[in-house]
């Protein structure tokens, strides 16, 4: 009887801690004690954010919301299994001062977390990560995590972290809380970066440089030549002009903290057309394949109009995925031009099909900041065996949510074999001498652009440009222009013509 009742006593005992199990934090996350100087906030009220975020969506089971405690709102995930932050629509936030990131975690029923931050690497493909397990993970009290960033995350770049993700098991049932995501510097302060604007780009006139800096009374040096900035180099009082090609860098010092890190500006003269690559130097500026294989090697078909030394090989095969082909990442992109490139309606590239199945296709900015949108080939006919000229339109809006129409501009270049067919067989692909440009005419010989026959049928439309690509409703007598005639079959005849 006395086994009976204490059985009975600790089954009620039992249960009575399980239905008073704590499933929410009552009380806020410690304070943050860290210097604001010293941080790079992601989420805290603590600190004003570097930058904004979005939750990624990648098939997660994660719903987001918000929970307040007193006046803290703390970010609370149910039916946790992952999350991604994208921060600043993907774009690079710089935190290479910083040496940890912290978070403060509390669940009542979490076994596991992990966090990474994601950074943007030249090597396919196109980023890094590399999950860290905090420990001891306690349930039903705040977990404060202070994570060496160059110890716990192998190879960090930490100028170029785009993204953070976290990860939680059992996976898609627990629940965690999260407050105060931050990077920041131990010891001494550092100086906020300098801020050059414009930020970099191509230009045809003098650019007029003004340099920022947010810590307060800093005194920043800048050098136009692109040497590393000292304090014996030009104190910053004023904007100044240079012309391009240069390259602007700016440090900033203050007494009783560490100098900031250097900022650079690269401004490139304004030619038309603007070369991007034609596969000829030493050095490669960092193209690398996605899915299948792609890479500059000899041409293979060293004939009619591309006779040059080497080309850009991409291969899509029957069993690779549909995005295949040959990129030039963001990383690489920002490293070979300094950023992105705008002020150019046409991206042209010399192409050499073995096959004219499955047209090519191009993407001219990053997948993730600008939705992946795809655009097609304009105005030609691919013919297997043969150099062409294919010409890219970046006015081209495939989607509504495109924002090419409005501000066309290159910061990614990836191109790939058109993945809305399946394949029959494998598909090869060369691409040399990538130009931009405002002239829609392609380079030399290019049968195959016009398609042009008397089975097309009648005129449809004729529209006619001028040679920076802007529409104009007729030409005036002398005026050389481009001529576009889309015919009833939907063949397109494209020419530089003189108004008689």
């Amino acid at each position: 009887m006395k086994k009976l009742t204490f059985l009975v006593v600790a089954f009620i005992a039992t249960m009575f801690l399980s239905l008073n199990a704590q499933t929410e934090p009552t009380e806020a996350a410690p304070a943050p004690t860290v210097p604001a100087a010293n941080v790079k906030s992601i989420y805290s009220d603590a600190y004003t954010p570097a930058a904004a975020f979005a939750y990624g969506s990648w098939g997660q089971s994660t719903a987001t919301s918000t929970f307040t405690i007193g006046t803290d709102d703390v970010l609370k995930l149910s039916n946790f299994n992952y999350l991604g932050f994208e921060l600043n629509g993907n774009t690079d936030v710089d935190c290479s001062g910083a040496t940890h990131l912290h978070v403060d975690v509390w669940t009542p029923d979490a076994t596991q977390f992990q966090i990474t931050p994601i950074w943007h690497i030249l090597a396919t493909p196109g980023y890094a990560e590399n999950l860290y397990t905090c420990t001891p993970l306690n349930q039903g009290e705040w977990n404060s995590y202070d994570i060496p960033l160059v110890s716990a995350f192998t190879g960090i770049d930490a100028a170029k972290i785009f993204q953070l993700k976290v990860v939680g098991e059992p996976t898609s049932v627990n629940t965690v809380f999260l407050d105060n995501i931050y990077f920041y510097r131990e010891g001494t302060p550092i100086v906020a970066t300098p801020a050059i604007s414009p930020a970099g780009g191509y230009f045809s006139a003098p650019v007029t440089v003004t340099i920022d800096c947010s810590t307060e009374d800093a005194i920043i040096y800048y050098t136009t030549n692109g040497a590393t900035p000292t304090t014996a180099s030009t104190e910053y009082n004023g904007s100044f002009q240079v012309a391009a090609p240069a390259t602007v860098k700016a440090f900033a010092v203050k007494a009783d903290m560490d100098n900031s890190n250097v900022a650079t500006a690269i401004y490139g003269e304004a030619t038309d057309p603007l070369l991007l690559d034609d596969f000829e130097g030493a050095t490669s500026k960092g193209w690398s394949e996605v899915a299948c294989w792609a890479d500059v090697r000899a041409n293979d078909y060293p004939e009619g109009l591309n006779t040059s030394a080497k080309s850009l090989y991409v291969i899509r095969a029957t069993g690779c995925e549909n995005w295949s082909g040959g990129q030039l990442a963001p990383a690489a992109f920002n490293a070979a031009f300094g950023g992105s490139i705008t002020g150019y309606r046409y991206l042209k590239a010399k192409m050499y099909r073995t096959t004219n199945a499955n047209n090519p296709n191009l993407k001219v900015t990053d997948a993730f900041g600008d939705n992946g949108v795809v655009l097609p080939m304009t105005g030609i006919t691919i013919v297997a065996g043969k150099w062409q000229d294919v010409v890219f339109d970046l006015t081209t809006t495939p989607d509504a949510s495109s924002s090419y129409i409005d501000s066309p501009h290159v910061d990614f270049l990836f191109f790939m074999v058109d993945r809305s067919a399946t394949l029959a067989a494998d598909i090869e692909m060369f691409v040399d001498d990538i130009i931009l440009s405002n002239d829609p005419t392609p380079r030399g010989d290019n049968t195959g652009l016009s398609n042009v026959s008397a089975d097309n049928g009648a005129v449809v439309s004729t529209t006619f440009f001028n040679l920076l690509g802007g529409e104009i409703a007729a030409p005036a007598q002398g005026q050389v222009c481009i001529k576009k005639v889309i015919f009833e079959n939907g063949a397109v005849e494209v020419s530089k013509i003189i108004e008689k």
